[in-house]
């Protein structure tokens, strides 16, 4: 999943490079607003969940403030956390992924026990989430990012 969500992330990219900066801030009414908001969520979330799991907590702005204004601010970030995420997950153990993770969510104001192998899937979830809306918000400016099917996007990485 780390090599899938590499991989998309690297297609919606080049295909929002196509876009000036104005169209990728565009309100175009989808939850987090516009292209460029929801990538910064992504972002944010990935780098929470991934503070969490190694315990360094991100510090970061509130969950709705933009982390990058610029897209190619966002680029370099988003592909040095991406290889961040690689090399993390090729690190993972089954004991690891079996233990229970106990975290408070501000958000929620709650505190969870799960373990780690359903919240990991829960950051990769969370990602192929976000990215459907960018690529519907990409498709609706008659833009395709490609094929982003798991079978046929991981194949050729195994």
């Amino acid at each position: 999943m780390a090599a899938y969500n590499q991989r998309l992330n690297q297609q919606i990219i080049a295909v929002c490079r196509t876009l000036p900066q104005s169209e990728l801030d565009r309100d175009r009414g989808a939850f987090f607003g516009s292209i460029q908001a929801t990538l910064n969520h992504l972002y944010y979330g990935d780098r929470v969940w991934l503070g969490r799991f190694q315990r360094q907590p991100y510090q970061a702005p509130n969950l709705g403030r933009d982390l990058f204004t610029e897209f190619a601010e966002y680029c370099q970030a988003r592909q040095d956390f991406d290889e961040h995420i690689l090399s993390w997950a090729n690190c993972l153990s089954e004991a690891w992924l079996v233990q229970e993770f106990e975290y408070h969510s501000p958000l929620y104001q709650q505190t969870i026990v799960r373990p780690h192998w359903f919240l990991v899937t829960h950051l990769f979830n969370h990602q192929t989430h976000h990215r459907g809306q960018v690529t519907t918000l990409l498709s609706q400016l008659g833009l395709d990012v490609g094929v982003t099917d798991l079978p046929w996007v991981v194949s050729p990485l195994l």
